[in-house]
């Protein structure tokens, strides 16, 4: 059976896995240089996390392995938010649309 997963970003850079069926603490992974302004899970493996540091990072669950970062993309300024369709994660910031990831 396959456990329950909640993602957390917060303002040190760090973005996290969460087992909810027994409340710990999986993994963390040191995605980003500042605070993340938005975790997006893509499927049972993946997360999109989005950051003021100007970067969109797609991370891995590996198991025992923990998260691990697959593909970094910079910006020319912060992203607020993630979309995820179809498989193309679309990041935007104030000045709308920035970056696409797949």
């Amino acid at each position: 059976m396959q456990s329950l997963r909640l993602y957390s970003g917060g303002d040190d850079g760090l973005v996290c896995s969460w087992d909810l069926s027994s409340r710990s603490l999986e993994a963390c992974a040191d995605a980003h240089s500042s605070a993340v302004t938005c975790v997006k899970p893509i499927g049972s493996s993946h997360v999109v996390s989005t950051s003021r540091d100007s970067s969109i990072q797609l991370l891995s669950h590996g198991g025992k392995a923990g998260l691990q970062s697959l593909q970094s993309l910079h910006t020319t300024e912060p992203i607020d938010t993630a979309i995820v369709l179809h498989g193309f994660c679309i990041g935007a910031g104030e000045s709308g649309i920035e970056a696409l990831l797949r």
